[in-house]
């Protein structure tokens, strides 16, 4: 069995797995599930059922909370936290393309909780 045919099996295990995880949570809860072999440069596979970016917070929030040391504010001052988000923001009004102004309170909502991230918990 080639390498790509592993993927494909571990794919549609990882879809199997995501049905029953599905159906065993309440609603208004979502899932996402990362699985990769331990060989370098192996591929990062992962089902969800929560949007990409929704996905990507979660995963800035887990590491700033789970992270040894705890210090984002001292080790990334205000100035470079504003620019990191300016490009996220920047990044997730392309992804939305054609889609209605947001209001300046989602920006503010969005930057508070990209701040929230970063924070120690």
């Amino acid at each position: 069995m080639g390498h790509g045919d592993l993927e494909d099996e571990v794919r549609a295990g990882l879809q199997e797995l995501a049905a029953r995880i599905k159906s065993a949570l309440p609603g208004g809860f979502g899932f996402v599930l990362l699985v990769t072999s331990a060989e370098p440069g192996a591929a990062l596979l992962y089902v969800s059922t929560l949007d990409r970016g929704d996905v990507l917070q979660l995963m800035r929030e887990f590491i700033a909370t789970n992270r040894e040391e705890r210090i984002w504010q001292r080790e990334m001052p205000e100035v470079e936290l504003t620019e990191e988000f300016d490009q996220w923001w920047a990044a997730q009004l392309k992804r939305a393309g054609d889609m209605p102004v947001y209001p300046p309170t989602l920006r503010q909502w969005c930057l508070d909780a990209f701040n929230a991230g970063r924070s120690s918990a």
